[in-house]
């Protein structure tokens, strides 16, 4: 492996371990009716996460959230951020 290979490597993983900053901070805009800045990280990740959807989020996070409505909250401020499903 070269060390450019090496750098790829580590810069698709930094992307990837972003992704769940993303999601937080893109709720958080919903949340606080900044809708454009969420649909931008959203874009951003779905940038460097082509295909992940909010069905991945509930798949991901069913047996995070005590509570199933909460889920569905995160679940509906990532829809609204632009997360298909």
């Amino acid at each position: 492996m070269t060390i450019n290979d090496e750098t790829r490597k580590d810069e698709d993983l930094g992307r990837r371990d972003f992704n769940s900053a993303r999601r937080t901070l893109a709720a958080i805009y919903v949340r606080l009716g900044r809708l454009a800045e969420a649909q931008a990280v959203i874009k951003t990740l779905l940038e460097n996460s082509p295909g992940y959807t909010l069905e991945n989020v509930r798949l991901n996070f069913k047996d995070k959230f005590k509570n199933p409505a909460d889920l569905e909250q995160y679940v509906e401020d990532l829809r609204k951020a632009g997360l298909p499903e």
